[in-house]
Formats: structure tokens, sequence, C-alpha cells
């Protein structure tokens, strides 16, 4: 029939027009990084050719070949029984609507194959066979999700006993000592390009001396701060160690367009792991220069970074 081959030529035609919306969609929500892209690049290619296999099986039924309805019925299969064993190793929580798309198919596809083996013996053979394939492949999904739950609250764990107890001093009410660790620290070159440009519309700002005590717990590094949603890096991490406290004299200024609502100090653990001190801070325009100073009073909570921040650039 006609309509069934013109209904075989949107599928090609709307698949990849479909995806690359979903995609557009997704970026414009999570603003991804470069590595991201490029992920989401590969994912379009596997997802439009797949759509595009499975089109290809729509196709069997109107020219009505068995033959070929066996091999592109058993090509996705081996594709999905991939898709699933990969996700299981991998562990990744973002294919979670691949897996139920995969399951079902899978599950439907099974079920239509068999049904429609010319061979009534044969069809007693594969039956047994499949039921093993999927109860194995069900026992696996459960030991998966077992392991894999256990290893994210075991990481959880870690993660809360690595968190650093760190605190903001006013130097207004605390004194510096000759044990304060005093460090003068620089912009990283390499981070400059996340700095504002000047404009008319930009001012020029210095973040203000900021004093850190450190608990007896665990070393830290203090790797730069955040202003808004943009973060700076230093050019060298300053370690902080053990119930000690560092003055940084923050030597640089920069542009910035717009408001400041948000202040932070970035902070890494001694595993990797980054945090935002979010601070308590006024802006203090200067009589003499069209400087602001961005005043640190304390800090008010620390928390998990969300920002997206490429491992080399540390």
């Amino acid at each position: 029939m006609w309509w069934q081959w013109l209904i075989f030529g949107l599928i090609i035609l709307m698949v990849p027009v479909g995806l690359y919306e979903i995609k557009k969609f997704v970026e414009k929500r999570i603003n991804p990084t470069e590595e991201q892209n490029k992920i989401a690049n590969q994912r379009f290619a596997i997802l439009c050719l797949f759509y595009w296999l499975c089109d290809c099986f729509y196709m069997t039924f109107i020219i009505n070949n068995l033959t070929w309805k066996f091999i592109l019925g058993g090509l996705i299969m081996v594709i999905i029984f991939y898709n699933l064993t990969k996700a299981f190793i991998i562990g990744d929580s973002q294919l979670k609507f691949g897996l139920i798309q995969d399951f079902i198919i899978g599950v439907a596809l099974t079920i239509y194959l068999i049904y429609i083996i010319p061979n009534e013996s044969l069809q007693q053979v594969v039956i047994p066979i499949v039921s093993a394939v999927y109860g194995g492949l069900l026992t696996l999904v459960g030991v998966a999700w077992t392991i894999r739950k256990s290893d994210k609250d075991r990481k959880e764990e870690e993660i809360k006993k690595a968190k650093p107890v760190v605190f903001i001093s006013s130097l207004e009410t605390t004194s510096v000592d000759s044990k304060t660790l005093i460090r003068k620290v620089l912009l990283s070159k390499q981070n400059k390009g996340t700095l504002k440009k000047s404009d008319n519309d930009s001012s020029c700002y210095n973040l203000h001396y900021i004093l850190i005590n450190n608990s007896d717990y665990s070393h830290v590094t203090i790797r730069g701060f955040v202003i808004n949603k943009d973060y700076h890096l230093y050019d060298f991490g300053q370690v902080l160690p053990k119930d000690a406290t560092i003055l940084l004299i923050n030597d640089y200024k920069f542009e910035f367009k717009g408001k400041i609502s948000y202040v932070a100090i970035l902070i890494q653990d001694m595993m990797d792991n980054l945090y935002e001190l979010e601070l308590n801070f006024n802006l203090e325009r200067s009589k003499y220069t069209s400087i602001i100073t961005i005043k640190v009073n304390s800090g008010i909570e620390l928390r998990q970074t969300s920002l997206q921040i490429n491992p080399k650039e540390i």
C-alpha cells in the first residue's frame, strides 16, 4: 500500500528532526560543556541509526518477507542486549529512559519473533531458551542494582567524612597573629576567559582580604571564588592545613557586568570534591577610585558545587 511506504519515508525524515529538537531543548536547560556536547552528538547519531533500523524492520511488514523480519529483528535484539549490558556496567542514571525503551521493545519483539516461527516444534525449543535468558537478565538487574546501591551509599558516606569544616572570620573582630598563614593570590591565566570583558555597563571590583579558619578535621585547598554563576580560579591552590588560619590577599581586580548577588569561596577536600562556601558580604565603593570592594563579613553555608568545571583547570 502506498500509505505504508509514505509512513516509512516520514519516519526516516522525522527521526533526525525530532532528536535534534530534543537535543536543542536539553542544551538550553543545562548549558552543557564541550565534553557533554560531544557525548550528546554521539548519542544522537546512535539513536538515529537505531530508529532507522526499527523503521527498516517495519518495512519488512510492507514487503512481507519473513527472512528479513528475523534478520533485522535479531539485529535489533542484539543491539538492545548490548545497550542493557552497557548500562549495567557503566551505571549511568541518564540511561533510564533508554533502559525502559529497550526493555519494552525487546519484550514485544521477542514475543512477535517467536510467534512468527513457522515450525511449531522449533517454537517449543526457543520458548524455554528465551525464558531462561530473560530470567537471567532479571536476576542480573537485581544483582547490579544491589551492588550499585551499595557503592553509592559507600561513596556518599566517604564524601560526608571528607567534607570540609571551615569558618570565615571578620577582620574587624579577629586579630591576625604570627601563626596565621598569609598568602597573596592571583587569578589563573587559563581562567581569565571566564571574566566579564570590560564595557560601558561593567564595574571594576576587588575581593577584599578573607580570613579562613580550618578545623582539626582534615586539610583543604582553596581553589578560587565564585561570583554569581561564574567561577574564577587562583593561579595556585592554597593549601590550608588542619587547625590553621589563612589570610587570603586577593591581589587582582576584575570587571563584572550586572549586579553581584552571590559570592562564594571554592574549596576542594582531600578526595578532590569541590564545595562552595557562600559568603555574607557587602559592597563598598571607594571615594577616590571607581573600584568597588567586595567586603566579606562571614560564611553562610557550605555545599557541593553545581558548577561544571573542567578538572584540567584545577
